[in-house]
């Protein structure tokens, strides 16, 4: 029988400052009373057809051999240690000899049903079964019994064996109230059935709350309840049952223990869709998928057992979060088998672990990333807020008549010198509001990072996993976390999507600078009229700046944005696992066999680095030449001296192309509010692509002005509509600002 380890129900225990005070005899006899009540409550009619099923199962498995006697190909289980496996009829397990046609074995696809089938393997099978051809009673025979010695015997026990969760589940019949028809069943070696209880043994020491399940520290697991982690008649009737289905008989999955097992021998003989509904149903049933919740590592075991992209990416989710969630804030690390929230961690497999912690690392730079977005000056630009677009449109038009006003002369009545001034004017009032409006996006960044949420409710699912003597509140925990790691818990989005929706955040200052800059334009635009053939060629129809409807833009924008990160579309809902933000891409997704929707297909390609952009004359690599990623045109050919090279080649070098294109390694939680630069580089790299584009525009009129003179203008309007049009083209690119005027720029007191 398998040990409870030392944090196992019934092990070691620590006091707790949270702990609740010892009940009187009358509260531990209404407890008593009502645990007593559910177990002995009136049985329902779904509830008697489940007990139906129970016996009807323990029935075929004892009658196997006369429910499956027809067919072209023996199959036979036999037992040779000499051990008694008894039922809970009592009745002793004995060696099976089966029947079945090999067509129904060879429907299900199996390359094992296959294989054993081949000429090869039928004389090794006859030979160890110690039969000749002329004693053979039919065409086909296959041993199916479960290995018990050699190398093999070590790697199945290994696969086969249940882990403590799975063998621990029995006891969420109490503590979750789920179906006793779910998991309450009896494992296939029960000599002492009648002894083996349906409730957990508690300590008398306290009364759990309403509604919140008995501590772990006060349980106690019951010795009938514990059952080994590997046992053989386990492992054998699973083989019956899933034979039985094949023939369409009914597969009755009545605990952890059993869907596991049943899993593990559709994945050895290359089974999985004969079961796979079957055990996605059981695990699927809510509330029983808190399965995944609680053990995502046993569910992402079982979803590669039973190759299931569903559960595989349900249960992805969680442990990629959970490492995230560790990368991002090493303060915060509770240890190797301790989530950053006090969940314990279980073994996964060499394959399994690497495809979590580069999953992981992929979502923390993701984090990081939208971190440096929403404190950055484009965070309006990424969001398209088409009233933030209009500010920059005008600030570029004005910048462009502040730089080169010879080709607008005839647009402006004012002097020189009075043009300057109003130009000068409406751009402080606009950079005012500007960065007012940065301002209000970073107040409401701070306050959903400064917010303290209710977290009782995370509570409540965490002490379904976290004993007394190491729990920590969720609110506790969630204070310590560091700026980046609050992006990672649902509350943080929550809260910025209602800051930023509700209009009384809105404050009088932020009004005052709309309303200040609107009279400066107007004014501007009432002293200038041709100001407005400017902003009509600008595409800006409607100049004043309306901060309602900004608002209305933000608060749709962001809603979409803080949604994507903490309510994304999920394969199925896992409510025990709120508190995270489990919104993972195609980034983190890739990682993921091909089965699962990922892009492993075991070459181990997906894990290697993306090729670098080629630069201009920059080394991309060792080696004997100087290899810049291009091909530069001679009339020499290194080859032959018959050829040029053409300058329109475009030629791989050393794994790098002429036509690379920027690599796009960080997507979005949510394609809807636009593409994301990477880092601080990206939104440089971006400004200087604006500056060289608004030279150009200027360079395009003054060539125009050389060559036509101050008074041709036969194709001026033309000419500067497509000016305007290059400079303004790209509304995400900040205007450039004028020498004289800091008011641009951010202070330190407008960083959080």
């Amino acid at each position: 029988m398998a040990s409870s380890p030392p944090d196992s129900p019934g092990g070691s225990q620590a006091g707790s400052p949270e702990s609740s005070p010892a009940p009187t005899g009358g509260q531990l006899i209404n407890q008593s009373i009502q645990r007593l009540l559910r177990e002995n409550r009136e049985v329902s009619a779904d509830e008697a057809g489940s007990q139906a099923r129970e016996n009807q199962d323990r029935s075929s498995l004892q009658q196997a051999t006369d429910l499956l006697k027809e067919g072209d190909t023996l199959i036979v289980i036999r037992f040779t240690s000499g051990e008694k496996y008894i039922d809970c009829d009592g009745n002793e397990w004995t060696s099976k000899e089966l029947r079945m046609d090999s067509q129904t074995l060879m429907a299900t696809g199996s390359t094992v049903f296959a294989h054993l089938f081949t000429p090869e393997e039928q004389k090794k099978t006859m030979r160890r079964l110690r039969l000749g051809p002329s004693n053979l009673p039919c065409r086909f025979i296959l041993d199916l019994t479960p290995l018990n010695e050699g190398d093999e015997c070590a790697a199945m026990l290994m696969e086969a064996s249940l882990p403590k969760a799975v063998m621990q589940w029995w006891m969420t019949y109490d503590r979750l109230e789920l179906s006793p028809y779910l998991v309450l069943g009896h494992d296939d070696h029960c000599p002492h059935h009648y002894d083996v209880p349906s409730l957990c043994q508690i300590k008398p020491r306290v009364l759990a709350e309403a509604g919140e399940p008995t501590d772990l520290d006060d349980l106690v697991i019951p010795e009938p309840r514990r059952i080994a982690d590997y046992c053989p008649m386990r492992h054998a009737a699973c083989i019956v049952r899933l034979l039985l289905h094949l023939k369409r008989k009914d597969l009755v999955l009545n605990s952890a223990a059993r869907m596991y097992t049943i899993a593990y021998v559709a994945q050895s003989l290359d089974c999985r869709s004969a079961i796979h509904d079957d055990v996605l149903g059981w695990l699927f049933s809510d509330p029983n998928s808190d399965f995944i919740d609680f053990h995502p590592e046993e569910a992402l075991r079982t979803a590669w057992m039973l190759q299931s992209e569903d559960l595989a990416r349900s249960a992805f989710r969680i442990l990629v979060a959970e490492r995230a969630l560790k990368v991002l804030g090493a303060a915060a690390d509770t240890g190797k088998d301790l989530s950053v929230f006090g969940r314990p961690s279980a073994a996964v497999t060499e394959e399994q672990a690497t495809c979590i912690e580069h999953a992981g690392n992929s979502l923390a730079l993701r984090v990081q990333a939208e971190v440096a977005r929403l404190r950055s000056d484009q965070i309006y630009e990424w969001l398209h807020i088409d009233e933030w677009k209009k500010l920059k449109n005008i600030e570029s038009a004005l910048s462009l008549l502040q730089a080169n006003p010879a080709p607008f002369e005839h647009y402006v009545v004012e002097t020189a010198a009075q043009r300057k001034s109003t130009i000068k004017e409406v751009l402080r009032q606009l950079r005012s509001l500007s960065a007012a409006l940065l301002r209000y996006m970073r107040s409401a960044v701070t306050d959903a990072l400064l917010f303290e949420p209710v977290m009782s409710s995370f509570d409540k699912a965490r002490k379904y996993y976290v004993p007394r003597h190491r729990f920590e509140r969720t609110s506790t925990i969630y204070k310590g976390l560091s700026d980046t790691q609050h992006l990672m818990i649902t509350s943080f989005w929550d809260r910025l999507a209602s800051f930023t929706s509700r209009r009384d955040a809105l404050d009088s200052q932020l009004t005052g600078f709309a309303d200040e800059f609107n009279n400066v334009l107007q004014q501007a635009i009432h002293d200038n009229p041709g100001f407005v053939q400017l902003w009509e060629m600008a595409a800006i129809y409607g100049n004043e700046f309306h901060l309602a409807h900004f608002h209305e833009e933000l608060a749709t924008a962001m809603d979409s944005l803080c949604g994507a990160w903490s309510r994304p579309n999920m394969e199925i809902s896992l409510l025990r696992s709120q508190h995270l933000s489990l919104a993972l891409v195609e980034d983190e997704f890739k990682f993921l066999p091909l089965w699962a929707g990922g892009a492993d297909d075991g070459t181990g390609a997906v894990y290697q680095q993306a090729i670098p952009d080629a630069l201009t004359g920059v080394p991309i690599g060792p080696g004997p030449a100087f290899r810049t990623g291009e091909t530069i045109a001679t009339d020499i050919s290194s080859i032959a001296q018959s050829q040029a090279t053409a300058t329109g080649t475009e030629t791989v070098t050393c794994g790098h192309s002429l036509a690379a294109v920027q690599s796009t390694t960080i997507e979005h939680a949510t394609s809807e509010v636009g593409s994301l630069p990477t880092g601080v580089d990206a939104i440089a790299s971006q400004e200087d692509r604006h500056i060289n584009d608004l030279s150009a525009s200027f360079s395009v009129i003054s060539m125009g002005d050389a060559t036509t003179g101050a008074g041709k203008s036969l194709n001026e309007d033309v000419e500067l509509e497509a000016a305007l049009s290059r400079s303004l083209g790209d509304a995400s690119c900040p205007a450039e600002s004028s020498d004289d005027d800091d008011s641009w720029l951010m202070t330190d007191e407008d960083e959080f």
